[in-house]
């Protein structure tokens, strides 16, 4: 019950740094310069940023299988952050909303799980 409560305090951790780095690339492509068009590549660097913290996290949670941790969570927090966008904007999710992309984000779970369960404590 512990692990289960880290988990999920890792990923309340990860949604709220998501949605720091979300708030503050809205404000840098909304008062600068830079074409609104990056907006997608910033919110890839900003799921892939929270995957690595939220597969860290876990990985250093159980301490072994950390590749298989990072994906796992990273998928699962992409859904997460998926399903809040659909019902935010009331639309049907589809499978057509999965692009290549989010593979980014995938590996970055990956690795953020890799080094977890090797940190030493």
């Amino acid at each position: 019950m512990d692990k289960l409560m880290r988990i999920c305090k890792g990923g309340l951790i990860s949604l709220l740094l998501f949605g720091l780095l979300t708030g503050a690339g809205a404000v840098i492509l909304r008062f600068t310069p830079f074409p609104e068009r990056w907006n997608f590549y910033w919110l890839v660097a900003a799921i892939s940023i929270a995957c690595f913290f939220m597969g860290l996290y876990t990985a250093g949670t159980f301490r072994k299988a950390g590749l298989i941790s990072g994906i796992s969570v990273s998928v699962v927090l992409i859904c997460v952050i998926l399903a809040a966008v659909c019902a935010a904007f009331s639309v049907m999710p589809t499978v057509g909303m999965l692009r290549p992309a989010y593979l980014i984000p995938i590996a970055a779970g990956a690795l953020g799980g890799i080094f977890g369960a090797n940190i030493k404590k």
